[in-house]
């Protein structure tokens, strides 16, 4: 089955409340992100993935291992607050089944406005751990993302 790289932004605000977007093509409610394109490391598509969909600028955070012998011909990448598989049907977009290879990140924001894109998304929302809890299209996996990412 091909494989496709993606990454994914966890976005918290002052409140607790993580940023998600009402997928078009699978009706689930979910954090942004997308297709890392070939000439791109993860962290780059995240950053063009995140402003494309929500208008946010951010910084993807965490640890990154900078030690290196030759500096110029290894590139240190942030490691993943957490990786996953992610099996995607074949559907009116694509006429083929596919598996995604999730990098999924913590991430702030550092500037930018909150918008719409309607061609992205049907929506764009802040979701409480509570809301989380009680929507219908937001799946447990998200859901104990967002939890494990407040811990």
């Amino acid at each position: 089955m091909k494989k496709d790289f993606v990454a994914t932004a966890l976005i918290f605000d002052a409140q607790k409340r993580m940023l998600m977007v009402d997928h078009k093509r699978l009706g689930l409610w979910l954090p942004p992100g997308g297709h890392v394109e070939e000439e791109e490391t993860p962290e780059e598509a995240l950053v063009r993935e995140v402003l494309e969909e929500t208008g946010f600028e951010i910084e993807v955070t965490g640890d990154c291992f900078k030690e290196t012998e030759k500096p110029g011909h290894i590139q240190p990448l942030i490691i993943p607050f957490h990786i996953q598989t992610e099996d995607i049907l074949k559907d009116s977009h694509r006429d083929f089944a596919h598996e995604h290879i999730d990098l999924i990140y913590l991430c702030k924001i550092t500037g930018g406005k909150i918008f719409h894109n309607k061609a992205e998304h049907h929506d764009i929302k802040w979701f409480s751990i509570e809301e989380m809890k009680k929507h219908p299209r937001v799946t447990r996996d998200t859901l104990a993302l967002a939890e494990k990412a407040l811990k």
